[in-house]
């Protein structure tokens, strides 16, 4: 109290001009301050200043001294508070009742006295405003070209919501490409089409991909120039294919397993091994690990072997002109190699999910890959001392730790999440570079940060899939080492919830719970008959012994709605 006193004072204010408040689940004490009324006019440049600068981007540039990053030079600003023009700078730019119009490789420049004219401005010029309408807009481009063609468009959320900030006024062209490229996985085809030149593929009803693409243009265009622009891009994909067709050949001459020990060239993370020494830690955990899930013998063998193969296509020239295809490749590759189909199939999986939205790994052996190599990830990031800060995650490790766990809870994996920690940790920690041992944290802090990080993690995956909160903590209270085991006590207090006899049962706990704390005494392993001297008392014991067993074997097959009812 004296200290925060002494800090009062150096700021001025009383103890009377503060509140005690939670903060992130801890209580602070705030100051009280009051500041004078101002015209929204006068403080809307700084709140606009700080809102350009704050904005995010993957890539952002310097573009002039005045130390804004943005990922394009900013042209203009245009600020409006009612019909009043803001005037004001946002670095070299000044901020100004105009905005301009980009057409036919022109730039307009335009006044605007009011937001409805602006609306209106942008309209007349055949520029659709708003994002989702924007969007509808393409679909039904999209839509009018496939036609009566026998296929459907090819499924890619991500290249629409691109192009959808690419165009204002979206048309649409179609044309052809060689059948001979059909060859490719549709993964490459699709990925050559959508990624680097932004076109849209159809697949027919075996999700096949049919040889044709889309584009979306920006702008109206006459038949001629539509002919000249698909003659254009279709010259450019041949090219594109062409490349990704020799790539593909080029690599099934060489099988993963003889490219494998040229990974020792590429870094897995700076001072933590490389792509090579993951690979044996995969292993390794498959080996330690593994037979806890459990694994039948050949699913154990396909585990480890996947584990062996599966960085190797990040050495083939594909997943070189395409990382985003790394493990698909290999997938396709161990295939073509021989290797056995879940071998194949849990390395095309191995990075699932990649986002939040991701679909999970379809088989076991590739749900239990991309559990090991997300957990080798993060230890090697938190022996580091690369764990994520409240507003930075650059490894994506929440992302990692909520992708295992939705995975466990998928496939109902009895697995420990504690034990598969501390052999992911003692692995990554022998790679570690030794001169970074000693300034990085020790295995007790290291294992006190992931415990803390992987229940946060946990928590909020379970409050995503809409349990309350504090059913999620009491049943993350009471053990937290076998998720899916957690997942189902909490689906049993959300059933028991309502219940009356529910909160009668737990009154009694409770009230049992606080008769023992101040007891200092062994307790005995269960109740003593003898000591019973009520009638009600003896039938409630009797009822128990009756129950006993039953709920035992109930909770130990962790069945807890029955547990619950019996």
């Amino acid at each position: 109290t004296e200290k925060l006193r002494m800090i009062l004072k150096h700021r001025n204010f009383s103890l009377k001009e503060t509140v005690i408040s939670d903060l992130n689940g801890r209580e602070y004490v705030f100051i009280i301050k009051s500041e004078a009324v101002q015209k929204t006019a006068s403080l809307l440049p700084e709140i606009l200043t700080t809102l350009v600068k704050s904005l995010s981007f993957p890539k952002n540039m310097k573009w002039d001294d005045s130390g804004i990053y943005f990922p394009r030079p900013i042209r203009n600003y245009l600020c409006l508070y009612g019909d009043q023009a803001v005037s004001f700078k946002i670095g070299r730019t000044r901020v100004k009742n105009e905005t301009v119009i980009f057409s036919k490789s022109k730039r307009t420049t335009f006044s605007v006295k009011d937001i409805s004219a602006y609306f209106t401005l942008f309209k007349k010029n055949g520029v659709i405003l708003d994002p989702a309408e924007r969007k509808k807009a393409i679909q039904d481009v999209l839509s009018k070209l496939i036609g009566a063609l026998p296929g459907r468009l090819y499924d890619d959320p991500f290249l629409l919501n691109e192009v959808n900030f690419l165009v204002e006024d979206p048309q649409g062209v179609s044309a052809p490409f060689e059948e001979a490229f059909l060859k490719l996985p549709l993964e490459v085809l699709t990925v050559s089409m959508a990624r680097k030149q932004r076109l849209f593929g159809l697949v027919d009803k075996n999700n096949k991909v049919l040889p044709r693409f889309l584009a979306i243009l920006d702008g109206k265009a006459g038949e001629k120039e539509k002919k000249v622009i698909s003659h254009n891009i279709e010259n450019i994909l041949h090219a594109k294919l062409q490349d990704s067709l020799f790539f593909y050949h080029e690599d099934m001459k060489v099988s993963l397993e003889k490219k494998r020990e040229e990974l020792k060239n590429l870094i897995f993370l700076k001072n933590a091994g490389s792509m090579l020494e993951k690979s044996k830690r995969l292993v390794n955990l498959a080996k330690a690990v593994g037979p806890q899930i459990p694994l039948s013998e050949n699913d154990q063998k396909n585990l480890e072997r996947a584990c062996f193969l599966s960085k190797c296509d990040l050495l083939t020239q594909m997943v070189g002109e395409f990382p985003e295809l790394q493990g698909i490749m290999g997938k396709y590759y161990a295939l073509e190699n021989g290797e056995a189909g879940d071998v194949a199939a849990a390395i095309g999986e191995q990075y699932l999910p990649r986002t939040v939205q991701d679909r999970l790994p379809q088989t076991l052996i590739g749900a239990v890959l991309s559990i090991f190599d997300k957990c080798d990830l993060i230890t090697a990031c938190f022996g580091l001392g690369l764990e994520p800060t409240s507003s930075l995650d650059p490894y994506g490790l929440r992302r990692n730790a909520a992708g295992v766990f939705k995975i466990i809870l998928e496939k109902k994996l009895n697995l420990s999440i504690s034990k598969l920690l501390a052999q992911a940790d003692r692995f990554t920690h022998e790679a570690i570079a030794d001169d970074h041992t000693k300034k990085n944290p020790s295995h007790d802090d290291r294992e006190k940060k992931l415990e803390i990080f992987f229940k946060d993690r946990f928590k909020a995956v379970l409050m995503d899939k809409g349990f309350r909160e504090d059913l999620v903590d009491a049943s993350m209270a009471s053990d937290f080492r076998f998720p899916y085991e957690t997942t189902l006590r909490v689906e049993a207090l959300s059933h028991l919830v309502d219940d009356p006899h529910f909160a009668e049962a737990w009154k009694v706990v409770e009230r049992t719970s606080n008769i023992l704390k101040g007891n200092k005494e062994v307790l005995p392993d269960g109740p003593k008959e003898e000591l019973l001297q009520e009638d009600l008392e003896r039938q409630v014991f009797e009822s128990y012994g009756k129950s006993h067993a039953a709920i035992r074997q109930a909770a130990q097959s962790r069945n807890f709605k029955l547990a619950t009812s019996l």
